[in-house]
């Protein structure tokens, strides 16, 4: 079964992503904060990392670029609450995958699942909709 770590100070962002996860039938585990992902990324070696850049201990862009140093075949997506064309520029240099903000990638989720994890079938027991997503993100 195909693996997500997901990355985020939010309990609350972790705990929807997670159920999203699940959802789709995907093992998903969470970390808090970027020192964590390290550890948990050593031991579960997951196929895909979402993590916020925006993170307590080491960062996002600093996990990103360690999880590429010891891993170069996982796919990180990066997040954030508000994106900018420097920071962009940053995820790439990097290695990110993807990056988006928080709402975008809870909109192209079932895409990008389906480009980086190639037996991903995209079925999910009733996701949430948009609407149900712009209502939880605006707790976030």
């Amino acid at each position: 079964m195909p693996s997500i770590l997901i990355v985020d100070s939010s309990i609350t962002y972790r705990e929807i992503l997670s159920l999203e996860m699940k959802a789709r039938f995907l093992q998903a585990s969470t970390a808090k904060d970027g020192a964590t992902a390290l550890e948990l990324f050593a031991e579960l070696l997951p196929d895909v990392v979402i993590a916020n850049i925006d993170l307590p201990v080491v960062n996002g862009l600093e996990l990103c670029r360690r999880l590429k140093a010891e891993k170069p075949e996982v796919h990180v997506i990066l997040i954030a609450a508000r994106t900018s064309m420097h920071t962009t520029q940053r995820a790439r240099e990097v290695g990110a995958d993807h990056f988006c903000n928080k709402i975008g990638l809870m909109m192209d989720l079932d895409m990008l699942l389906k480009q980086f994890l190639p037996q991903y079938s995209g079925q999910a027991i009733a996701p949430l909709d948009v609407g149900e997503l712009q209502a939880l993100a605006a707790q976030l």
